[in-house]
């Protein structure tokens, strides 16, 4: 279709459709965006950090166990190293809670092969520690104390060890997830400001063209200013024939050259 050949409402029509639809085009886009960050963050949140949170936990039952099966070695009185035993069995239910939690979080579809990895290594590392735990704990209530303590040295130190390592290698990997998460929320951002941007100079760019091939429709088909026509008009219809029509050079088909050929048709007859 002719956008000459349009009525003045559809054509209205059309540059407020245009610019409604890059509006909502640049609304799609900033929803998208932030959608982005807003995953970024909340796998930074809502993930990483929990699971920072519980290996580091882990780590300090970790420790708190080896203080605690070291004791049973050293104290002298069976009720103190029961004591110290029943510590052990609160550290393995803690631990056990944050392990539980650590693998529920590892369940999730964007957890990383290696992620996965360094999991089965501490996994294997707690197969390994725990039957010599156990062996080097019931020499100790047994007041085995070198065999205990042989045991604990020479085969649980190193397991341990191990373990702990496997943990901080784990940590280690999940902070530098959260730096690169967090630097690409950050990309994001800017990508999305420099997307809205660029849309809103091409709705602007946009805009006043359509407003401008408007305007120029409607003036070319009126012939001038429409106060202008609707003055001249108001004049031949009270009967004054002299009213100057101003009209273009080339112009054949306004509505101010169809109000001069009237005129000095009236002006003709009268």
């Amino acid at each position: 279709m002719n956008f000459r050949n349009m009525k003045v409402g559809a054509r209205l029509a059309l540059g407020y459709a245009i610019v409604l639809a890059l509006l909502l085009l640049i609304m799609g886009a900033g929803l998208l965006k932030m959608h982005d960050m807003q995953a970024r963050i909340n796998r930074i949140t809502e993930f990483n950090n929990v699971q920072i949170a519980n290996l580091s936990s882990m780590q300090e039952n970790l420790l708190e166990r080896a203080i605690a099966i070291r004791n049973i070695g050293l104290l002298p009185g069976i009720e103190e190293m029961r004591l110290e035993a029943q510590q052990m069995r609160k550290f393995e239910a803690r631990y056990a809670e944050k392990m539980a939690l650590l693998n529920k979080s590892f369940e999730d579809p964007s957890t990383s092969s290696e992620e996965k990895a360094l999991l089965a290594a501490i996994l294997e590392q707690e197969r390994t520690a725990l039957p010599l735990i156990a062996e080097a704990e019931k020499l100790g209530l047994s007041n085995e104390d070198e065999a205990a303590t042989a045991i604990l040295m020479d085969k649980v130190r190193p397991v341990q060890v191990r373990w702990q390592e496997a943990m901080s290698k784990l940590i280690a990997l999940e902070t530098r997830m959260n730096t690169e998460e967090a630097q690409a929320a950050e990309a994001a951002y800017d990508n999305a400001v420099r997307l809205m941007l660029i849309l809103a100079a091409v709705a602007l760019a946009v805009g006043i063209s359509a407003a401008v091939l408007v305007t120029r429709a409607l003036l070319s088909q009126l012939g001038g200013e429409p106060t202008a026509a609707a003055a001249i008009a108001a004049r031949i219809a009270d009967g004054d024939l002299t009213v100057d029509v101003p009209v273009k050079a080339g112009d054949t088909g306004s509505m101010m050259f169809a109000m001069r050929n009237m005129r000095d048709k009236l002006s003709a007859i009268v």
